[in-house]
């Protein structure tokens, strides 16, 4: 039988939530083509304070709380603040021995509080590999290009871990970031962006590490 593990805060935090989370994430399909698999649900800051059974360590494997490397099928949940009540969005997929595997999905409660699909990404080994593909929450494949005869179908593609990395604002398709990234960590020049297009800051990155001082 599926072990199902639901982390005690989460429970406590979601019933609390009233009308801004009706009901628990779910991804039906992957579940069941990993019965197998157990299946946690996470909120993304406790990764780092360590307060729920499932952290991230030094190397950046997901691990358990008695250090064993997690394999499963994980909910994460997408906050603005450490407060749970200021989840907007999750994101699912499995992690093997600690590392992302696989097909990955990201949603945002948008429409009237529906989750609407904003990202799929795969992962090999822990790193993104392959198409990458990041949508408006009208699911347009963005960026957006004025030209009725160009059909943009992914937003970029990555090799074990290399490659563009943008993310958009979903709401109008307006560019928010924008960088390298090698092996799975940010290098070079990164540019952030406003939702009108305005540059908010340019940073300098080394192996992951930010070097703006």
């Amino acid at each position: 039988m599926k072990s199902v593990v639901f982390i005690c805060i989460l429970l406590y935090s979601i019933s609390s939530f009233g009308q801004e989370l009706k009901h628990y994430a779910k991804n039906k399909a992957l579940e069941k083509a990993n019965k197998a698999l157990p299946v946690y649900h996470v909120i993304d800051y406790t990764l780092i304070e360590g307060s729920q059974n499932i952290t991230v360590n030094e190397e950046g494997l997901y691990v358990r709380s008695d250090s064993t490397l997690l394999t499963g099928i994980v909910y994460l949940y997408l906050t603005t603040s450490d407060d749970p009540e200021s989840v907007y969005g999750w994101s699912n997929g499995i992690i093997i021995n600690g590392k992302k595997e696989g097909g990955w999905i990201k949603k945002i409660y948008a429409k009237r509080k529906k989750s609407v699909l904003v990202q799929e990404m795969n992962y090999k080994n822990g790193l993104l590999d392959g198409d990458f593909c990041v949508y408006d929450i009208h699911g347009n494949t963005l960026p957006l290009i004025n030209n009725p005869l160009i059909t943009i179908l992914t937003t970029s593609s990555l090799k074990n871990g290399n490659g563009v990395y943008m993310d958009f604002y979903y709401e109008n398709g307006a560019l928010k970031e924008y960088g390298q990234i090698k092996h799975g960590k940010k290098i070079g020049q990164w540019h952030l962006y406003d939702k009108q297009g305005n540059v908010l800051k340019v940073e300098t990155y080394d192996n992951g590490f930010c070097i703006n001082y």
